[in-house]
């Protein structure tokens, strides 16, 4: 209702919410049951997406972390790039 106001909709928000920012997983990638068969794979099972979606979702929800935008493996590794990788000097 926000991104598009409609005469008969609110045009904000009535609450503050924890987490504002909008929140897409996108699963790419998969091999459908003809792929397989095309490579000469035909045995293997093919990939479920909606499950690697729900593995992605589940993944955001940690005992020691409140709910987070990323997968958490994504979400750590997000600030081990913060601690590991040079900053820049003054030039």
């Amino acid at each position: 209702m926000k991104l598009v106001p409609t005469a008969r909709g609110r045009t904000a928000p009535g609450k503050t919410a924890w987490n504002p920012g909008q929140l897409e997983i996108t699963v790419l990638g998969c091999l459908s049951g003809k792929a397989l068969a095309d490579s000469g794979r035909a045995d293997d099972p093919p990939d479920r997406p909606a499950e690697w979606a729900t593995l992605a979702h589940q993944l955001r929800h940690h005992d020691d972390y409140p709910p987070l935008a990323r997968p958490l493996p994504l979400h750590l590794a997000r600030l081990a790039g913060e601690y590991v990788l040079p900053v820049a000097g003054p030039s």
